[in-house]
C-alpha cells in the first residue's frame, strides 16, 4: 500500500535559470508528494542499504520520511472522532505516538511486497488548505486508484489520510476505535494498538 505513496518516476530539475520555477512548483501538494517519493526511491537505489543486515537501517530512513509528510497528529485526531476531546494532551500524544507506529509499520511491511508497478499521477484538486491528488497504480493486469488527502500546515501539504479503491484508511479506522471505545475504555484501545504495531514489528523481514 505505501508503495503507492512513494513510486514514482524520479524528476530531475534543470540545472541553470529554473531555481525560482523549481522553487515555486515545490508549493503544490504533487510536487511535495513526489520529493518525498523521490527520497524513498533514492533508498531502494542504495546498494549500500539493500542487503539484509541494512534492512533495519533502511527502514528508520524510510520512517523519517514518511514521518516528514504524514500529519499523524491529524490522522490520530480524525481516527478517534468525537472520542478524541475526551481526554487530556498526554493521552491524545500517546495515542498519536502507538498510532503513528501502527501505521509506519503497516505501510513498511507492504512497501517491500510490492515489485516495479508504474504510478500515474492523475489530477490534484485544491480547495483552500485541503487538497486531494489522484493517482493510480498500474499493474500488468490492473489499476488501483489512490486518493491522497492533504492539508496545508504553514506551507507544507501533509498527508492526512489515504483512500485506495474508495476506501480510506481514516474512516476505517475510525470504525474500528469507535467500536472498541463502545465497549472498553480508552486504556485497552492503547493495549490494543501497541499490540498490533508490535505483530507488525515481529514479521519485519529484518527482525
Amino acid at each position: 500500500m505505501i508503495r503507492t505513496l512513494f513510486m514514482l518516476v524520479f524528476l530531475v530539475a534543470p540545472l541553470i535559470g529554473s531555481s525560482l520555477e523549481a522553487a515555486a512548483t515545490l508549493t503544490d501538494p504533487t510536487s511535495q508528494l513526489k520529493k518525498s517519493i523521490n527520497s524513498i526511491l533514492g533508498l531502494f537505489a542504495d546498494q549500500q542499504l539493500s542487503s539484509p543486515e541494512k534492512q533495519s537501517e533502511r527502514r528508520e530512513k524510510i520512517f523519517s520520511i514518511v514521518e516528514d509528510r504524514f500529519d499523524f497528529q491529524r490522522m490520530a485526531m480524525l481516527s478517534l472522532a468525537r472520542h478524541w476531546k475526551k481526554h487530556s494532551a498526554a493521552e491524545q500524544e500517546e495515542f498519536t505516538q502507538l498510532y503513528s507506529r501502527l501505521i509506519m509499520q503497516r505501510y513498511i511491511g507492504r512497501i517491500e511486497s510490492y515489485s516495479d508497478e508504474t504510478v500515474a499521477y492523475n489530477k490534484e484538486v485544491i480547495k483552500g488548505d485541503k487538497a486531494r491528488v489522484y493517482t493510480k497504480i498500474i499493474k500488468p493486469s490492473s489499476e488501483i486508484p489512490i486518493i491522497y488527502s492533504l492539508k496545508n500546515t504553514s506551507g507544507e501539504w501533509l498527508v492526512y489520510d489515504v483512500i485506495v479503491e474508495g476506501i480510506s484508511l481514516v474512516r476505517n479506522y475510525r470504525s474500528e476505535f469507535d467500536s472498541i471505545l463502545k465497549r472498553n475504555d480508552f486504556a485497552f484501545l492503547l493495549e490494543k494498538v501497541a499490540e498490533k504495531a508490535k505483530a507488525m514489528e515481529k514479521k519485519s523481514p529484518s527482525k
